[in-house]
């Protein structure tokens, strides 16, 4: 039988990352009892590691229309966003200690390290009295009317908050997921995101380890999916970089439905596509005594330039004079659209979150359970992701924070 705690608003939080560090210090704000359980032999492993460890915790350019998944379409992650904004968010570490630096809209902790942010909200739960238990990994929840039972105790609410599959050597196993579906809660199916995006085009042989700026665009079944614009990265899979990375949650969906997924690049994102040709014209006319070879020199790497006129059919000896306006438009063509086929992304080892998760329709406003009062949800197990630049670590604290207080005054 568990064991009851004493106090009237007892509160168990499952998991120690973002999401449910920021539920276990709001719910404790307002009066509850919490008891925080860790798998880890220490919380906010994953938190470390964001930004490449300089944690870039929000952005300046937030709202609903970044996310993805069943509860940005359902109007469910505007509504938490509401109750904790970006500017909460900075004000709130401020309020701890932390200062931010802003880097084109991002920002970041001051001293730009993610052990200032997870150090804060240790020192908060600590203030506030949370129970942290760490090494203390919970397989299974229940309901004994009228509490949970979690280990070997009993709670009026449950928040849980076990992340997602991303990452899974800093514990997100998904354990959330099967706990929101032995109380018959759906999920729609956890898949990687913010990830790389794998081709085996042929062609593609020869270019990896090169970084260009690009501007992407995602096709499924032929029609536009999704945009991006950034540093790509080339790499032996296929391609990388935070402009690929932020259309692979898209691109995963799409392929495990079975769809086909292409990716068209554009390595003159800063022209239009239509002035290409006349840019391309004036560099032919302005230096017409070059071999085509050297026609890119100072644009574009040389392996990539090499590539542009194979694609095009242009041997690199042929002067640059004796280029036609038929050869520029090929070129041109290429250039602002060359088109890789996508066969595949990362797995959950080299991903940086996942798209799929409890969905909205199980949810109400507060991430309460429909089906179970008492039993809240947030952070990545739900179904909602972002792109980079601070947007899913926004959500996980968001929804830490509506899970937080709406299970302290359940309870």
């Amino acid at each position: 039988m568990a064991k009851v705690l004493s106090g009237k608003n007892r509160i168990a939080v499952i998991g120690g990352g973002a999401a449910g560090l920021m539920a276990a210090i709001f719910a404790s704000r307002e009066g509850s009892k919490v008891t925080l359980f860790e798998k880890n032999d220490r919380v906010g492993r994953k938190l470390l590691q964001t930004g490449n460890g300089k944690c870039n915790f929000t952005n300046i350019n937030m709202d609903e229309s970044f996310y993805h998944g069943s509860a940005a379409e359902a109007g469910l992650v505007k509504k938490v966003l509401e109750g904790f904004s970006e500017e909460d968010c900075a004000a709130f570490f401020k309020s701890l200690g932390v200062e931010s630096r802003e880097r084109k809209g991002c920002l970041y902790p001051y001293p730009e390290t993610a052990s200032a942010v997870l150090d804060v909200l240790r020192f908060e739960c600590e203030r506030l009295g949370v129970n942290i238990c760490i090494d203390r990994e919970i397989k299974a929840i229940k309901f004994i009317k009228p509490n949970y039972s979690v280990g070997d105790f009993s709670f009026n609410a449950v928040i849980i908050a076990t992340g997602g599959l991303a990452a899974p050597k800093t514990g997100s196993t998904g354990d959330g997921y099967g706990m929101a579906k032995a109380f018959s809660l759906s999920v729609n199916k956890p898949l990687p995101a913010l990830t790389l995006l794998k081709t085996s085009d042929k062609w593609f042989k020869g270019v990896e380890g090169i970084r260009a700026e690009a501007g992407l665009r995602l096709f499924v079944d032929g029609k536009a999916a999704g945009e991006s614009k950034g540093e790509l990265q080339l790499i032996k899979e296929g391609v990388s970089g935070i402009c690929a990375f932020d259309l692979s949650g898209t691109a995963a969906r799409a392929l495990d439905a079975g769809l086909e997924v292409s990716l068209s690049i554009d390595f003159l994102p800063n022209i239009e596509a239509s002035a290409v040709y006349d840019y391309l014209k004036e560099r032919r006319d302005g230096h017409p005594e070059r071999r085509a070879e050297f026609f890119f020199t100072g644009l574009f790497h040389k392996r990539l330039s090499e590539l542009f006129l194979r694609k095009a059919g242009i041997a690199g000896a042929k002067a640059a004079a004796c280029l036609t306006d038929k050869d520029i438009a090929g070129l041109s063509h290429i250039i602002s659209g060359l088109r890789l086929n996508i066969d595949g992304t990362g797995d959950f080892s080299r991903c940086q979150v996942t798209c799929g998760g409890v969905m909205a329709k199980e949810l109400n406003d507060n991430l309460m359970a429909k089906k179970s009062p008492g039993l809240f949800f947030c952070g990545e197990v739900v179904d909602a992701d972002g792109p980079c630049g601070g947007y899913n670590l926004q959500w996980a604290f968001s929804s830490g924070v509506a899970a937080g207080r709406a299970a302290a005054l359940y309870g």
